[in-house]
């Protein structure tokens, strides 16, 4: 960015000539130029403004301040002629090969005289000789750490031109993010699409969440609306004691989803141009996608990991071993292929070990004592971490209300869309439950426009995750219009590839491995209707594409496709279930939950008829083998009530009546009483039971935390259900009214009601005594620890002399 000389004189609006660093755009005002190596991408709102500028894309540059809206394409050289590379402030320079010259040039290289050659070469080669000797010399004083100490001490810390080439290399890092739905290589400013998401202290526990998909959606969705103390960012450094001291290690912990990874870039782009964000500053800024480390399989030092991941930034990086005020930002420590170790972190800078290990060393203070770390994780990678003395622990708890609002906005670029778009959502719980993280508003976003009109028109929505994702897929596959078979070839194989990853925990993928599934790694920057852009991102990588799904929720949907997506010739899948089954069956945590929901929601037929046209039918044992897998776990004993509930979760995503109806088999009896139900439980234990064709002999919902509102959605069931506990729950007066209105239409079949401790006052007397006549099977009605009057409980009591065999518990 140029700055503006005090003595500047800015013309106004109305002037017709703007000063040399500046030029008029097209309302007359005039506008900074943008620097050498970038393009003006967007004009400046306002007078002496700084426009938009982007860095120019490979194979382009721009070696002047303007304002051109493109970068000039780099000249390339003749057979007879190398080159120096092009840059993005410098084109292409060619000079002839050896063995050739010219004179002049705008002449093209000759054959030259051998005699002339030699000597040449022996001139060059006394200057080349000079130049390296000149450049070892220059090496040693500025980048050696010895005679750099001495320097820092003579000179100071970083020359301004060297801190301010640093930041801007960081500023240009992280100033695009890969947005979904753009093609591979496309890029929009981070600036125009971030919302902050909500951030609250969390205690410093080490549990692991078995089902961390679902319960957090359950969790986040009432927590993001109901904080009493949220934090900004500026809050991550804040020292907790009184003596003020910085924190060392701060952890940012978040599910997939929730921003971790946007978070981390907006912070490190506000710091490298110059935003003050925390309570302290941080003189030099480190970040480290800890995913990207995965490829580096060979020993290494510290020292050669920081080389490897700032090239030709060797200066800035030997001063991050001299300076106190460094801040490390390691991005995804669930990410890496292999767990950390804090026993055997390296301590050593110059020892070559494993990237894990290097890690380890600089999470645990070993490494870098003096630094500052941010550290982002999924839950299910907090216990790596145990051992440690974490200073500061927040937990990204993704978007309220508010800043769903923002997002959709943001999405459809019209705020009044953007309300209509969240009303609608709100109304479909099972997905807003999901909203709170910012990669299913978009998924929600896209999938949802091709048909926005009649969406809000109808306010309906996809009803299960697996219909979402399929719609997701499906818009995809039709915006693009792509030929059915090339469509089918294509996912096939990506679904293949996402299966293998996950099975080897690896989200990052080589040309070498979309070579070995038969991905053509050459189609993916073309526009010839292929859908990839929506799905699949590139990154680059030491000079070399790598590529990823844009979420792993996305590379877990494809890995499920894999299951269904038949190989005609063989008749048969080309992934086997019973691996995925029995993975399912020995994981201890929720890191693949969705994939599992995913799963299970494609084995309905109902899910698979929308792909019949564009994947052809699914593989029918595919479907039978996890069916038969989900009726073998109901019928195991349930004692476990949070598997009770996840299983219900399962069925839910089947959500075809017939099919869950086969799978619950001979059930008689649902046990969830005290355990927390939160409304997304009870959503899916509603649908779930009502496909039911028979009544159940036991429902327990007794301590469950339900209210008026639960017992509406659960009302056709509860009035099946012979033996129905209600007690411990806040159901107030309204609850009951709710149960007893449906009653007098539908007699209900209670044989024994508990609703001791319900909140209940004498408005439900007349209720009662209705259903009481109403209901000729009640032989037990359990009416305790409620708030009638004395009076109202003897006229309760009463009803027994009227229904022999009756028993009421009012005290």
């Amino acid at each position: 960015m140029l700055p503006l000389q005090n003595s500047m004189i800015i013309p106004s609006a109305g002037d017709a000539k703007c000063p040399p660093t500046m030029y008029e755009e097209k309302s007359h005002v005039c506008c900074l130029l943008c620097p050498p190596g970038t393009f003006k991408f967007e004009d400046c709102k306002g007078n002496g403004g700084m426009p938009v500028c982007l860095s120019c894309m490979d194979e382009t540059f721009m070696e002047t301040s303007g304002n051109a809206t493109h970068c000039n394409p780099c000249s390339t050289c003749s057979e007879h002629e190398i080159s120096q590379p092009c840059q993005a402030k410098q084109n292409t320079k060619c000079h002839c090969k050896d063995g050739f010259y010219r004179s002049d040039p705008s002449q093209p290289c000759q054959p030259e005289n051998t005699q002339l050659k030699i000597m040449t070469s022996i001139i060059v080669g006394f200057i080349v000789l000079v130049f390296i000797v000149s450049l070892l010399l220059f090496y040693l004083r500025k980048c050696n750490p010895r005679i750099q100490e001495f320097n820092m001490e003579r000179r100071g810390f970083l020359t301004d031109g060297t801190f301010q080439q640093y930041n801007e290399f960081l500023a240009n890092k992280t100033q695009n993010i890969a947005l979904y739905g753009y093609k591979l290589g496309e890029y929009v400013l981070l600036q125009n699409i971030f919302v902050q998401p909500l951030l609250k202290n969390q205690r410093c526990t080490m549990e692991v969440n078995d089902y961390e998909f679902i319960s957090n959606a359950k969790k986040y969705s009432q927590v993001t609306n109901n904080l009493t103390e949220t934090f900004g960012r500026n809050k991550l450094f804040q020292p907790k004691t009184e003596n003020g001291k910085k924190p060392r290690l701060v952890v940012l912990v978040g599910v997939p989803g929730i921003g971790k990874t946007t978070l981390t870039q907006n912070i490190v782009h506000q710091l490298a141009t110059g935003v003050n964000l925390f309570y302290f500053e941080f003189k030099i800024i480190v970040y480290i996608t800890l995913r990207k480390l995965n490829n580096l399989t060979d020993p290494m030092s510290l020292r050669e990991l920081l080389r490897n991941e700032y090239r030709g930034l060797e200066c800035i990086i030997y001063s991050v071993f001299e300076s106190q005020k460094i801040l490390l930002i390691l991005d995804g420590l669930d990410e890496l292929n292999n767990p950390i170790d804090l026993e055997i972190a390296c301590s050593d800078p110059k020892k070559k070990t494993s990237v894990e290990n290097i890690i380890a060393g600089i999470v645990g203070g070993n490494l870098l004592p003096g630094a500052s770390v941010l550290l982002t994780t999924r839950p299910v990678a907090l216990n790596q971490l145990a051992a440690l003395r974490i200073d500061n622990i927040f937990e990204i708890v993704g978007f309220s209300n508010s800043e769903q609002n923002e997002y959709f906005s943001k999405f459809y670029k019209n705020d009044e869309l953007g309300c209509r778009v969240l009303r609608c959502l709100e109304n479909n719980e099972n997905i807003f439950q999901f909203c709170y993280l910012p990669v299913f508003c978009y998924i929600v976003g896209l999938a949802i426009q091709p048909r926005l009109e009649e969406t809000l028109a109808s306010g309906l929505v996809s009803s299960t995750l697996t219909e979402l994702f399929s719609t997701f897929l499906l818009f995809i596959i039709k915006s693009h219009n792509a030929e059915p078979s090339m469509s089918r070839e294509m996912i096939t194989c990506f679904a293949r590839m996402a299966l293998w990853g996950m099975q080897k925990n690896i989200q990052l993928f080589g040309e070498d491995d979309l070579k070995t599934f038969e991905i053509d790694y050459g189609s993916l920057h073309t526009n010839n209707g292929i859908f990839l852009g929506e799905i699949f991102k590139s990154e680059e990588r030491k000079g070399t594409k790598m590529y990823s799904f844009i979420h792993h929720t996305v590379q877990e949907f494809f890995a499920s496709l894999a299951l269904y997506l038949t190989v005609p010739e063989l008749n048969c899948t080309s992934n086997p279930v019973d691996e995925v089954i029995e993975s399912f069956e020995g994981r201890t945590h929720g890191r693949n939950d969705a994939f599992k929901l995913f799963c299970i929601g494609l084995a309905s037929r109902q899910s698979w008829e929308n792909f019949d046209s564009v994947l052809g039918f699914a593989s029918q044992h595919s479907q039978e083998q996890i069916t038969n897998w989900l009726r073998r776990s109901i019928e195991q004993p349930q004692s476990d009530k949070c598997k009770l509930l996840s299983f219900m979760h399962h069925l839910y995503e089947l959500h075809e009546p017939t099919a869950i109806c086969s799978v619950l088999g001979s059930t008689s009896t649902i046990d969830v009483s005290l355990t927390r139900l939160y409304p997304l439980d009870v959503t899916a234990i509603a649908h779930v039971l009502q496909s039911l064709t028979r009544p159940l002999d036991k429902f327990w919902l007794n301590g469950c935390e339900i209210g008026p509102e639960d017992v509406r959605k659960l009302l056709k069931v509860l009035l099946k259900c012979k033996q129905l506990r209600l007690g411990e729950n806040k159901i107030g007066d309204e609850g009951v009214k709710i149960l007893i209105e449906d009653v007098e239409n539908d007699a209900g079949i209670f044989e024994d009601l508990n609703l001791w401790d319900c909140n209940l006052t004498d408005d439900s007397g007349d209720s009662l005594i209705k259903l009481i006549n109403k209901n000729k099977t009640l032989k037990v009605i359990r009416l305790g620890c409620n708030n009638f009057s004395e009076g109202w409980k003897t006229k309760l009591e009463s009803q027994e002399a009227q229904r022999p065999g009756l028993h009421i518990t009012v005290w």
